[in-house]
């Protein structure tokens, strides 16, 4: 069973995707689609996979506004949702 963590944002009306931890393929990795939908693996130091999801959902909720900017900038928005 996969665990997946990600940080979708409510942008005019739909939802997108803005960054993505998980283990959906089989191995954590992260997907940063302000730079592109494809997996980048995580390397650990610590092998338990739920310490690292943890670990990067409250990553996520950090850097939320952070996530956001260059997903939108990305976009060529602003960062006024």
């Amino acid at each position: 069973m996969a665990n997946n963590h990600g940080l979708e944002q409510f942008l005019k009306p739909a939802i997108l995707k803005i960054y993505r931890v998980d283990t959906a393929h089989g191995y954590l990795h992260e997907q940063k689609y302000w730079i592109s939908p494809e997996p980048m693996p995580i390397r650990t130091f610590i092998g338990d996979l739920n310490y690292n999801v943890t670990f990067f959902v409250l990553e996520i909720k950090k850097n939320f506004e952070k996530y956001k900017k260059y997903f939108l900038q990305k976009r060529g928005e602003k960062n006024e949702v």
